[in-house]
């Protein structure tokens, strides 16, 4: 008899354990600024079957490509989206990280379905607003534009008007960056010191029609310039002082609008390139994997990797720059530093991945622009805002090339990143983490630079 209790003493954990992961389980969690919600369920026999399904989706339901429960352990990868949970059941819950293309954060699965994770934004605009906001269209050529026109409550043809470009990617008007909105923040401090604001979506986002992947730099710059005479041509408008803030690689994209426009009055870089495309792109392969935490070594094997291939890219045409491009590639995937991980791409990834990020129109017009070839044309004022911490576009060596234009206002915004937020880690994934969205003294920056213009 003590024999066969033991026994089933010894059964019991195994037996309950077995049948604890049954049936559905939810969560959910912020990623990337991002609230989702995710449930699960669970079928442990005849086998182990787990579904994935986004409540917010209605008819989403994938099928783990694998999974597994391994005690209290219990794995799931959805492989087709590149994403994998490693967890431990506690209790009424299970306990993991989850992870997709090099992104890892915290979650937790209950048997309860819990409120939907928050996002904090506190600076998001909220209703109700002391100013006019007004959808339009504006035409490019066979490109139309979604755009947002606000007008500060007593406007008149000596309010100011501002145009928003944005940096590198498709974005929206708001620039929605990892749940934030920067533009839509800007446009409402600006409304609120009586200065005007269009911001526009990219191409192919919103409202915009076009393809962002097949427009080159020229054509998002001409995007931006078709605000400009949007603005000229309307009647209410044609009085009006006449700016453009550019972020990012929407700096660029400005200066070119006001090189071949000449009606702009004045212009704002913030995080902008002031020295060449090129060395900016250099530079940030060893500064981004730096802040993250990689090697010395494996950061300068970074460096002289883009500066190789951005030298083959910019000396020979599109159509011969291939082999040489594979070539260099090879070569320097087998000279990798021990702690370059090659499981996340084979030798042929590798070569493809880079050939087909580097060898287009847009990043042969993106190496190629200089600068000082644009803002020696203009004779307008220019404030160029730059963030101390910023790892994309560096600080220093882009601030100082606009030393050189007379008009232009410098400033090195201390503790802040690309986004103008103020940053701990200063890394690009922590711009989501971030609850603020933009430095009020950027904005305050802004709006007084503009208000003190003649």
């Amino acid at each position: 008899m003590k024999r066969h209790l033991l026994f089933l003493i010894l059964l019991f954990p195994i037996s309950v354990f077995a049948q604890e992961f049954e049936g559905k389980w939810y969560t959910s969690f912020t990623v990337v600024g991002t609230s989702m919600r995710m449930n699960l369920e669970v079928t442990e026999s005849p086998e182990l079957k787990v579904l994935v399904i986004n409540p917010d989706m209605p008819g989403t339901q994938l099928e783990c490509s694998e999974a597994s429960i391994d005690g209290a352990n219990f794995y799931f990868e959805l492989r087709a989206l590149g994403l994998d949970f490693n967890g431990m059941k506690e209790g009424d819950s299970i306990r993991g990280e989850m992870q997709q293309h090099g992104m890892i954060w915290d979650v937790t699965f209950t048997r309860n379905v819990p409120d939907k994770a928050v996002v904090n934004r506190p600076q998001e605009p909220k209703a109700p607003f002391n100013y006019s906001i007004d959808s339009v269209q504006i035409q490019n050529g066979e490109i139309s534009l979604g755009a947002t026109v606000v007008l500060p409550i007593n406007f008149n043809e000596k309010t100011p008007i501002l145009i928003l470009a944005s940096g590198s990617g498709p974005q929206n008007r708001d620039c929605l960056i990892g749940g934030h909105k920067p533009f839509w923040v800007i446009a409402d401090h600006l409304a609120r010191n009586n200065i005007a604001c269009i911001r526009f979506d990219d191409r192919g986002m919103g409202t915009s029609t076009g393809n962002y992947n097949e427009a080159s730099l020229m054509d998002l710059a001409s995007d931006a310039e078709s605000v400009a005479r949007y603005v000229r041509k309307k009647l209410k408008y044609k009085k009006n002082p006449l700016g453009m803030l550019g972020h990012s690689e929407g700096g660029m994209h400005t200066l070119i609008a006001a090189n071949n426009y000449k009606k702009i009055d004045f212009h704002i870089q913030m995080a902008t390139v002031g020295s060449n495309g090129m060395d900016v792109l250099v530079e940030q392969q060893y500064d981004i994997p730096k802040a993250s935490g990689a090697s010395d070594e494996l950061c300068e094997w970074n460096k002289f990797l883009y500066a190789g291939m951005c030298n083959i890219v910019l000396e020979y045409p599109q159509d011969i720059a291939t082999d040489s491009l594979t070539a260099f590639l090879g070569k320097e995937y087998e000279n990798a530093p021990d702690d370059f991980d090659k499981s996340s791409a084979s030798r042929l990834q590798f070569i493809m991945g880079n050939i087909m990020f580097m060898n287009n129109q847009w990043m042969r017009e993106f190496l190629q622009f200089e600068t000082a070839l644009y803002y020696e044309k203009l004779d307008v004022p220019l404030l160029a805002i730059h963030g101390e911490k910023d790892i994309q576009v560096a600080p220093n060596s882009n601030s100082s090339g606009f030393e050189g234009y007379e008009f232009a206002k410098l400033e090195i915004m201390p503790g802040l990143n690309h986004l103008m937020q103020h940053c701990e880690d200063c890394t690009m994934q922590e711009y989501s983490e971030l609850e603020e969205t933009i430095s009020l003294d950027v904005l305050n920056l802004i709006s007084d630079r503009i208000l003190e213009l003649p």
